[in-house]
């Protein structure tokens, strides 16, 4: 003899309907609209605002010091043809054959 399924009893009417009143499309809407104003008008913290932590300067490097003190040879040396730009590009330069011949 074959089972007979039987049928399941349809959730919703075991269940009472709820007596809560659910808020129209427009009052919610407009709730969202304020809520977002708000947000938009608040105060937001900037960088600069929040508390500054002071930066230990650090030690110069072996490059910093090279840099230097062959910006001040270029410079005494070249006087008034002295061009920063081609004058740290050459000493860069100067850096990285040292560099690679050490």
């Amino acid at each position: 003899m074959p089972k007979v399924k039987s049928k399941p009893t349809p959730v919703t009417d075991t269940i009472e309907p709820m007596a809560v009143e659910t808020p129209s499309v427009e009052s919610r809407l407009m709730a969202l609209e304020k809520e977002m104003q708000e947000m938009k008008s608040a105060k937001t913290v900037t960088n600069k605002e929040k508390e500054a932590v002071p930066k230990k300067p650090r030690a110069p490097t072996e490059y910093n010091k090279f840099m230097s003190a062959k910006m001040h040879e270029l410079k005494e040396e070249r006087g008034e043809n002295f061009d920063r730009k081609t004058a740290f590009a050459e000493i860069a330069k100067m850096w990285k054959d040292q560099k690679t011949t050490e």
